[in-house]
């Protein structure tokens, strides 16, 4: 496996909208030639990412395609292109893709920084005048600039947490047992500090902003499975002693209809 490492100079270039293409074929000799094409590091609009499992990416990896013709190797590039979210669009070079795949090649001091995957120039290579394949380069770039990182572990949940937002937002949860479920992970995910009780869940959550409002950063909330008569289930929350029923949908509009009206009421 081929690895391209980024330098300082690269990376600057990246972020100064150089595109990727370019910063490669300037810094690396020896690899396949790439277009002039708006390659980006940022994740694509399309969320749907590689991933080392499928057949077609551990093939493409793996460099054992031998195929008879220039022409069905671009065509496996192309099958790759449509499934997966690539960083190359735009580009009119068929020959070479550009992937983040999930579970490529990531090295203990990757996994250390939070990388769950890697960058990787997949690219159509003549064996000899009658057998090609397909050829892939890792490309070395930091996982902050990765489309998906792990979660960083934190002593702490904030309203940032997939859960917490989810419970906020006022997700509705298919049964009580599913509510339960997403409380029990939340105490098993933050043991030291949370409490769990009988469909409830008491933790505390951390705010950096509070400080500014001289308040402690951590603050208590119990989480309260509400089940409801249709048997789908909310999560209520209860802060600074008060029970608040997550907004959603028509409740969120009423709300701000409501506080119009108020509002010009109180102008008058």
């Amino acid at each position: 496996m081929s690895t391209f490492n980024f330098n300082s100079g690269s990376l600057s270039a990246i972020a100064d909208g150089l595109p990727l293409s370019v910063v490669v074929a300037e810094n690396m000799a020896d690899t396949v030639p790439l277009e002039d094409a708006p390659l980006v590091v940022a994740a694509p609009k399309v969320q749907r990412f590689a991933f080392v499992g499928h057949v077609l990416v551990d093939a493409a990896l793996s460099g054992k395609y031998r195929l008879p013709d220039k022409a069905l190797a671009m065509a496996k590039l192309s099958q790759l292109r449509e499934l997966f979210a690539s960083h190359d669009e735009g580009s009119d070079d068929r020959e070479t893709l550009t992937l983040w795949i999930r579970g490529y090649a990531v090295t203990p001091e990757e996994e250390a920084e939070n990388a769950l995957g890697n960058f990787a120039v997949l690219h159509v290579e003549a064996l000899n005048e009658k057998l090609f394949t397909i050829k892939a380069i890792k490309l070395a770039i930091p996982a902050a600039k990765h489309p998906q990182r792990k979660r960083p572990v934190r002593p702490h949940p904030n309203w940032g947490h997939p859960a917490m937002i989810a419970i906020k937002k006022g997700k509705i949860w298919p049964t009580a047992a599913v509510a339960r479920n997403v409380l029990d992970k939340l105490h098993r995910e933050f043991p030291r500090v949370s409490i769990p009780g009988e469909d409830k869940l008491s933790i505390l959550l951390y705010s950096k902003s509070r400080l500014a409002e001289g308040l402690s950063p951590t603050w208590q909330v119990q989480l309260r499975v509400a089940p409801r008569e249709d048997g789908t289930a909310i999560i209520e929350f209860i802060e600074r002693g008060k029970t608040r029923r997550p907004l959603g949908g028509a409740k969120v509009a009423a709300a701000q209809v409501a506080g119009t009206i108020a509002a010009m009421s109180a102008g008058r």
